[in-house]
């Protein structure tokens, strides 16, 4: 061959592409550009921030949210939070004086703009039967009146227990305020022990509750699985490669792409959401995988006595266009979910693929100056960790998995018909059983079951009938008439009697009971309906506002306050939601009927996210498709390599789905994900495969040599992804463990499949 110099010095022994010999002449020229383009991204990178709202995982056309910020708008934002606590004495004047003293504390908190509590119902007592001034108890302990046994009946699992040992102070919420509230009430609730003897079990629930709680886990788990992937996959480098080299390049890669991601994410308004935790250890991933390849080719060369430059070319040359074509292919694997609609899987997928892109950017820029950077510092620096005794002791163990990987190969060929039928079945199998794998609906799920917050949910169920908020709202004529309450009564009922598997409403409350209640003072009963609520208005003003809007053009809002156990099963949740739905549909009152709350969002999210998660799946199958067969210029090998890689995470879905696992968040988008990730092996194998039949060999001589060169990389990757995903595996947030998980299985699923499936099949379809 022919001899090329260079202005650089690097000698190069046959005429490589002129573009890579100046990516190398230009290393320091590219690092500069890169550290410049790092030094301006560092600030609005650092201005990221995460997206609180619940509603933000919900499309914003999606008619259940518009039912939802109906309710919002309707009656005053709707955020609300239970402060549960046990007292013994509840119902005796000392225990009304401690739960008026805890009251007045919370209402004073910046962001709560009112409460609700047994001592706010004794102040409405006395308001109705203003006779009770006289009294010193609270006039709601009083068994022998009418107005505040009905007002004990009708709030019993709302601001306290039936068995009356249990307070809950109902905290009204300024939506603007909301975190500011939430921190505040953790604060106090911590200090209600020491404050008064004789409470404990202290509680706070609510939705507010369950998405900051949800948030604060996932930031902490981001910032713990970021550094235990970067430190678990430094160690599988080390141990794997023996290079320094490579530990500096991945870490370079690394830092820079995730800070230019977050910094044009920051840039273009984009939020992280419950779905982000995630993607820190995503760009550690993808990152260190594509520099394995990168180096061990670039090893490879240098062991033949070949100086850095011309390693660096020939690694460049080498899998330098299969390394850009698996960062393409992660790219179009998470675009693929911008197909969704949900905001935050959509913001995820467009995040994960600029990092993706990133990743490749990265490289091109600091790959030709790390790894050709002088060789006496590196060995120097080699040597006194012991990365080159590892490096020797590794040379064996790469040669035994080139072996294997053949072998695995040879075998399959040879039975290569029996090998694409059985995969054939496969697929089938596992898509049917993955389609109908059933979803995740309570959001409390979400967290692990011995958590602090699930545990205070389980107490209210027990004590308080259900921890499940959700609504019944529509519209009535102004004023109100007695007619109407009348009407609303009946609903009530209608809604009370509904029993899906046992489970039921615990709790059915609306103005019309209150009405009910004043009705029991001989004067209010002569009242047209309209005084009455006036005068409810006058003895509980946010509780009357929370279930009556204000009236425009002749008309109001009514709300049915709704209770039911907040962990029941997917299929009796949803039979529960449609009854309710269909019994106020077809009442007297079904005008404009919504039936709504975060108790009706959440069930029905997990479902749109897997239905997108399969249009998602769709979308990238397409997407990679098309890009494989644009790169080996056959669309049967491009279909082959597709169709091989969709059956680990139909298999991995089918066999969670089996073991009685439900689709969550996390496991609804590992379909389109993982797609693009695994990819990444079947790239190399064509990569490796064409080269080998350019040189004349057959096609099942190619395949079996694709197989034993893919064996190093391919195994030291999927190590990596292993670790790297199984890291998330530690998540507290059920989503996230789910996903780390289920990747890491899909990945060593397809690993297995690329050395067995794929050669049969390529074999089987290669007519060239």
């Amino acid at each position: 061959m022919d001899e090329m110099s260079t202005d650089s010095g690097m000698i190069v022994d046959r005429p490589e592409p002129h573009w890579l010999v100046l990516w190398y002449r230009f290393r320091w020229f590219l690092a500069g550009f890169g550290l410049l383009c790092f030094v301006i991204a560092v600030r609005p990178a650092m201005g990221l921030d995460y997206d609180r709202s619940i509603t933000a995982l919900v499309d914003q056309t999606d008619p259940d949210l518009v039912a939802y910020r109906r309710l919002q708008n309707d009656f005053g934002g709707n955020a609300a939070i239970l402060l549960v606590y046990r007292d013994g004495d509840l119902w005796t004047d000392e225990g009304m004086q401690r739960v008026a003293a805890i009251s007045g504390m919370v209402e004073q908190l910046d962001g709560v703009s009112s409460v609700l509590s047994p001592s706010v119902l004794g102040k409405a007592v006395r308001r109705i039967r203003p006779l009770t001034l006289f009294s010193q108890s609270s006039p709601l302990l009083d068994a022998n009146d009418p107005i505040a046994r009905g007002f004990d009946a009708m709030f019993v699992g709302y601001t306290h227990s039936a068995e009356h040992d249990r307070a809950a102070v109902v905290a009204i919420l300024d939506p603007d305020r909301a975190q500011t509230a939430v921190l505040a009430l953790k604060e106090l609730s911590k200090s209600l022990h020491t404050k008064y003897d004789g409470i404990d079990d202290v509680t706070l629930i609510g939705e507010p509750v369950l998405i900051h709680e949800a948030f604060e886990m996932i930031i902490a788990d981001g910032r713990k699985l970021a550094w235990l992937t970067i430190l678990l996959l430094t160690l599988v480098l080390i141990l794997a490669l023996g290079s320094l080299r490579s530990i500096l390049l991945s870490a370079l890669v690394v830092g820079w792409s995730w800070t230019m991601t977050t910094a044009i994410m920051a840039s273009v308004g984009m939020q992280l959401s419950l779905v982000s935790t995630i993607l820190m250890a995503i760009v550690t991933v993808i990152a260190v995988t594509s520099t394995l390849h990168l180096v061990i080719a670039y090893l490879r060369r240098r062991r033949i006595a070949y100086s850095s430059g011309q390693s660096v070319v020939f690694a460049g040359a080498s899998v330098g266009l299969a390394i850009a074509m698996t960062c393409l292919t992660d790219a179009a694997g998470f675009a693929a979910l911008l197909s969704s609609q949900i905001a935050p899987v959509r913001a995820f997928g467009a995040m994960v693929a600029i990092s993706a892109f990133m990743v490749l950017v990265g490289l091109c820029i600091f790959a030709p100056l790390v790894l050709g950077a002088s060789q006496t510092w590196f060995s120097r620096k080699d040597q006194t960790l012991g990365m080159k005794r590892r490096g020797r002791r590794m040379a064996s163990v790469q040669r035994r998995l080139r072996r294997f990987g053949q072998s695995l190969a040879s075998v399959s060929i040879r039975y290569r018909a029996a090998a694409f039928t059985l995969a054939l079945a496969a697929m089938v199998i596992a898509g049917w059983a993955s389609t109908h794998a059933e979803t995740e609906t309570s959001f409390l799920r979400n967290f692990e079951r011995d958590s602090e917050l699930v545990v205070g949910y389980d107490r209210i169920e027990n004590h308080f009938g259900g921890a499940g908020v959700w609504d019944v709202t529509f519209e009535v004529n102004d004023p109100v008439d007695g007619e109407t309450l009348e009407a609303v009564l009946e609903l009530e009922d209608e809604l009370r009697s509904i029993t899906v598997e046992d489970a039921k409403l615990s709790k059915v409350l609306s103005i019309a009971d209150a009405d009910r209640v004043l009705q029991n003072q001989p004067v209010a009963r002569l009242l047209p309906a309209a005084q009455r609520l006036r005068m409810m208005r006058q003895a509980l003003p946010d509780f009357h506002d929370a279930l009556l809007s204000e009236a425009q053009d002749g008309k109001r809002r009514m709300r049915i306050m709704l209770r039911s156990e907040e962990d029941l099963p997917t299929g009796v949740k949803r039979r529960l939601i449609n009854t309710a739905m269909r019994t106020a549909s077809h009442s007297r009152l079904g005008n404009d009927v919504d039936v709504t709350g975060y108790y009706v969002l959440m069930a029905n999210l997990i479902e749109k996210i897997v239905r997108d998660g399969w249009r998602s799946f769709a979308a990238a199958i397409a997407i990679v498709s098309l890009l494989i067969m644009v790169y080996t210029k056959s669309w049967r090998l491009g279909l082959v390599a597709v169709g091989v890689n969709t059956l680990p995470s139909l298999i991995v879905l089918a066999l969670a789905g089996g073991f009685g696992e439900a689709l969550n968040m996390g496991s609804a988008m590992i379909a389109a994900v993982s797609i693009g990730l695994s990819i990444d092996g079947s790239i190399h194998f064509l990569a490796f495969y064409n080269r080998t039949k350019r040189r004349g060999h057959s096609a099942n001589r190619s395949a079996t040599v694709a197989a034993g060169r893919l064996g190093v990389p391919m195994t030291i990757a999927t190590v990596a992804l292993i670790f790297g995903f199984g890291v998330m595996g530690t998540s507290e947030f059920v989503p996230t463990s789910t996903f780390g998980i289920l990747v890491a299985a899909t990945m060593a699923l397809g690993t297995l499949i690329n050395f067995t499936i794929m050669p049969a099949c390529v074999v089987l379809v290669d007519r060239t």
